[in-house]
């Protein structure tokens, strides 16, 4: 009986030692209303934003705030084609944490990670919601936290947290409605932002854009023929299977994770 007393007690000692050394960083992580005023609608009814107190997630959690998502939200969302991400294994083999690059598109609600100029992974994010307004511009990741990152404004955690130019906006891993509804942060899935977070380190380059379109990799140009060489005969071209090309112009398969 004493046995399992001393047992019972030092599981409890070992049990509070390791609550005590898990680190925890609490922090209000918000970014600050777009300078541009919102404006007002029919009867002076205030636009989401305008003077108003209400803490972003307490307004989106309101009816009224619920309303103005659903209404704002992108028709033909759904749960199957909201956090599908592609990785591209022929491009991903390559990455080495120095030669990545993270863009965010606004415009298409899309995260890309590229390898030395190449895609090699693809993935929906969330951003900022009406009211609200994710910068944009050239960004370095300046702090990163893999867990223990917590926001005190809406007492949610942040997994994989990637600050950005030591502001008060990051990405991380967080919930994808399949519209932009952050306060600002840039939200991942969790498998992609994992991902990202190993492939990237302090000093990466993130750029935040309304709109991103990759420019076409380049093609080989045909040399020309020397002259007065004889005339080569003509072959038959010999059937091949076509290379899969992605949406973005590269000649490269991709897998969902």
């Amino acid at each position: 009986m004493r046995t399992t007393s001393i047992a019972v007690f030092t599981a409890f000692v070992l049990l509070l030692h390791s609550a005590a050394g898990a680190a925890v960083h609490r922090e209000n992580i918000d970014v600050p209303l777009n300078p541009t005023p919102a404006r007002r609608g029919f009867f002076f009814r205030p636009e989401p934003g305008f003077n108003s107190a209400i803490p972003s997630e307490r307004y989106a959690a309101s009816r009224e705030g619920k309303a103005h998502l659903k209404k704002t939200a992108p028709k033909g969302s759904s749960p199957s084609n909201r956090i599908i991400t592609y990785r591209v294994p022929e491009v991903m083999q390559r990455s080495n944490s120095r030669n990545t690059e993270l863009i965010i598109d606004i415009g298409r609600q899309k995260a890309f990670l590229l390898v030395n100029g190449a895609v090699g992974l693809e993935t929906p994010v969330s951003t900022a919601r009406s009211g609200k307004y994710t910068p944009t511009g050239t960004f370095v990741m300046t702090e990163r936290i893999r867990s223990g990152k917590i926001s005190n404004l809406y007492d949610v955690e942040m997994p994989f947290w990637m600050r950005l130019n030591n502001s008060e906006f990051g990405v991380h891993a967080g919930f994808l409605p399949g519209y932009p509804a952050s306060a600002g942060c840039i939200r991942l899935p969790a498998e992609a932002a994992q991902s990202i977070f190993n492939e990237t380190r302090p000093g990466t380059r993130v750029r935040i854009v309304g709109n991103w379109r990759p420019s076409l990799l380049a093609q080989p140009v045909a040399s020309n023929p020397v002259p007065n060489s004889p005339p080569t005969p003509r072959r038959e071209p010999v059937p091949t299977r076509p290379v899969p090309v992605d949406n973005l112009g590269q000649t490269f398969s991709r897998i969902q994770i």
